[in-house]
């Protein structure tokens, strides 16, 4: 790793990935050019990484969050979460759930065989409330999905809307995760509850999870964990994915052949050799930048205004 406020250059060699990140500004442009023989190929101003979920043993165990009080008491939260279906998925596809290990009870947002996206909740075997879209969600394509509860009900959003949905069961919607103290287990991909192991995997690729809690009112709204979901940038056979919300709660991939598998998201730019291009990072006060060198050569990169870049290789 590389630490400067002068332009840094790096070294590549083919099959590399470089991610260069800022910490000190809101908004912050980088100059990246290639001096002598790089290939940049695929150039991201997002996360290019995923999880492919293969639907039939893959899974993240997020077991760690089960220790976070907030969450435990929560009368209301949130949770926000990339996903692409795959168009061959046919049973409840589960993409994040909390489950009681030894008793039929748990939370889970999914979606069913005929594409609705769903939400449930269900305690002591009795279905406390569940939730469903209207219309089919499409598949293989990238979706921002947010499953939202309010203390008074559960909503799903879809790309940031508030999409038709119908309960088909309101016995109390007002439940959530403090009304079910039994769950001790958490999962990515797959539902684990009542002694029948994990089940209900999903099919389909799962990105950049938020997990939030609100404790009394909807204003003192506490993150959980973020699993931005990176760590193929660096170590592609990596068989954890970090927390970045400074909670520290890893997740792991699975058990053996039921990890998922790290993919690239997309194609990106493509930057070819004695080419540059400028980048403007805005959404975050911590940017990043991807970048892989299909060549060996080197790479230069310019931050204005200049802070702290940060450069791993």
């Amino acid at each position: 790793m590389s630490v400067a406020n002068d332009p840094i250059t790096v070294t590549t060699t083919a099959g590399d990935w470089i991610k260069a990140l800022d910490h000190d500004f809101s908004r912050i442009t980088l100059y990246i050019q290639n001096k002598a023989g790089a290939d940049i190929q695929q150039l991201h101003t997002q996360n290019p990484w995923q999880l492919s979920f293969d639907g039939t043993d893959d899974f993240v165990d997020i077991d760690t969050i089960m220790a976070n009080a907030a969450l435990l008491a929560a009368e209301a939260g949130s949770v926000k979460v990339i996903v692409r279906r795959d168009s061959g998925g046919a049973g409840d596809d589960t993409i994040w759930s909390l489950g009681d290990t030894n008793a039929d009870t748990y939370v889970r947002l999914f979606m069913d065989a005929g594409n609705l996206l769903k939400a449930e909740l269900v305690s002591a075997g009795t279905t406390q409330w569940a939730l469903e879209t209207d219309n089919a969600i499409a598949t293989a394509v990238y979706k921002n999905i947010k499953l939202l509860h309010n203390k008074t009900e559960a909503k799903l959003f879809v790309n940031g809307a508030l999409v038709p949905q119908t309960f088909t069961t309101s016995t109390d919607k007002t439940a959530w995760v403090s009304d079910i103290p039994g769950v001790d287990n958490a999962r990515i991909g797959c539902l684990n509850k009542d002694s029948a192991g994990d089940a209900d995997f999903f099919a389909g690729d799962i990105d950049s999870m938020q997990i939030f809690a609100n404790l009394q009112t909807q204003r003192e709204r506490v993150l959980v964990a973020h699993y931005d979901i990176t760590e193929g940038t660096l170590l592609s056979a990596s068989l954890t994915t970090a927390d970045i919300s400074g909670n520290g709660y890893t997740g792991t991939l699975g058990v053996a052949a039921a990890a998922p598998a790290w993919e690239v998201r997309a194609a990106g730019l493509d930057l070819a050799n004695n080419q540059g291009r400028f980048v403007t990072r805005r959404e975050e006060v911590k940017s990043a930048l991807w970048l892989f060198s299909t060549a060996s050569g080197d790479v230069k990169l310019f931050a204005t205004p200049s802070g702290v870049t940060e450069i791993e290789s």
